[in-house]
């Protein structure tokens, strides 16, 4: 088997980062998807909003979400929605990461 690439979607429905090496597990890879953004008690994704889409997803140095490199939910993030929700929070649970 030939892998020509890794792509890692930390924040759910935003751009994607392409990891150089990654471990896997029967889980996938660390961090994939493991951020959600909550508006109004539901899940944001880009079904609904496809903006999303342009905006790239990661986390800095202590693991806090970023966006377009920037925290989260400033406005200069890059998306309304972004700057209006009220968590940005892990996938596995309902308790808030950052506020």
């Amino acid at each position: 088997m030939h892998i020509a690439e890794i792509w890692r979607y930390p924040v759910k429905s935003l751009a994607g980062q392409m990891l150089p090496e990654s471990e896997v597990s029967l889980m996938g890879l660390p961090h994939d998807r493991e951020i959600v953004i909550v508006h109004h008690d539901r899940i944001i994704t880009a079904r609904r909003y496809p903006k999303l889409l342009g905006l790239q997803g990661s986390l800095d140095a202590d693991g806090r979400p970023t966006v377009n490199g920037l925290s989260w939910n400033s406005p200069e993030a890059g998306c309304p929605i972004l700057a209006q929700s009220a968590r940005v929070g892990p996938a596995s649970t309902s308790q808030p990461l950052h506020s």
